[in-house]
């Protein structure tokens, strides 16, 4: 017994150990802001070698053979094509913001194709800020703006996010868990509406730091009112670093123009 003890305290102290020192991996892993995270698996299991004295490799090579990353969307390159011509004509040259609206009825694919264009677009490792209608089980709660935000602020410094958290909170309560943070009074009428799209710019263009931004809507004649006025207001300052890719259908009978 009492050797089955000590076989037991042993692992303890070797499982703390082993513990204690990974902790620095774990918290990069849930880092709040995701430019804290582990870019890749690779660099993941390159620190727990350097830290476990190991040699394990971050992939098996009989299954690298099989991995296929040139999976085309059948029939799409074209529109591929003509919004990665865009993102480079943007982001090289800083031409005005360019606006590419993709327009079919439901079911035709242009969900699909936004997430192909994401993928290929975060792959480049573009600044993309996007809003997928697919993960909206009722059109009604559909605010893109609202999802945009909800990157911008986790990726966002801590004081530059103090200067705008009291009018960013009225678009994600969740701001608002860890502390409480008191929404501002809002103005009479329009102005109200006015002074949150100039707030927003605002926080967007800190955050942004002059880098080239992506934003991709999906469905956007179902967005909600203010995301479109926002989406008009922030075009017509001229910003000659943000794409807009949007898709939109005439299927709708709730349905709006921009």
């Amino acid at each position: 017994i009492q050797d089955n003890m000590n076989v037991y305290e042993e692992f303890d102290v070797a499982f703390d150990s082993l513990f204690h020192k990974l902790i620095p991996v774990v918290k990069k892993m849930i880092s709040i802001k995701p430019q804290e995270r582990y870019e890749s698996i690779f660099d993941l299991i390159t620190d727990i070698n350097e830290i476990l004295s190991e040699d394990f490799l971050p992939h098996r090579k009989q299954e690298v053979a099989k991995l296929n990353m040139n999976i085309k969307l059948v029939g799409r390159q074209f529109e591929i094509d003509t919004v990665l011509k865009a993102y480079k004509s943007v982001s090289i040259n800083q031409d005005e913001g360019k606006f590419i609206l993709i327009h079919g009825e439901a079911g035709i694919g242009k969900s699909r194709l936004l997430s192909r264009l994401k993928h290929l677009l975060c792959f480049d490792k573009a600044n993309v800020y996007y809003s997928l209608h697919q993960s909206f089980s009722n059109s009604a709660d559909y605010k893109p703006v609202n999802e945009i935000l909800k990157q911008f602020i986790s990726e966002s410094d801590s004081d530059i996010l103090s200067r705008y958290e009291n009018e960013l909170v009225k678009f994600v309560p969740e701001l608002g868990e860890n502390k409480e943070i008191l929404p501002t009074e809002p103005l009479d009428g329009d102005m109200e509406k006015f002074r949150l799209m100039n707030r927003i710019m605002s926080f967007i263009t800190e955050c942004s730091k002059s880098r080239t931004l992506i934003f991709i809507i999906d469905d956007i004649h179902l967005a909600d009112e203010f995301s479109l006025e926002l989406i008009q207001y922030i075009y017509s300052r001229k910003n000659k670093n943000i794409l807009f890719i949007l898709s939109y259908s005439d299927s709708y009978n709730n349905s709006r123009k921009m």
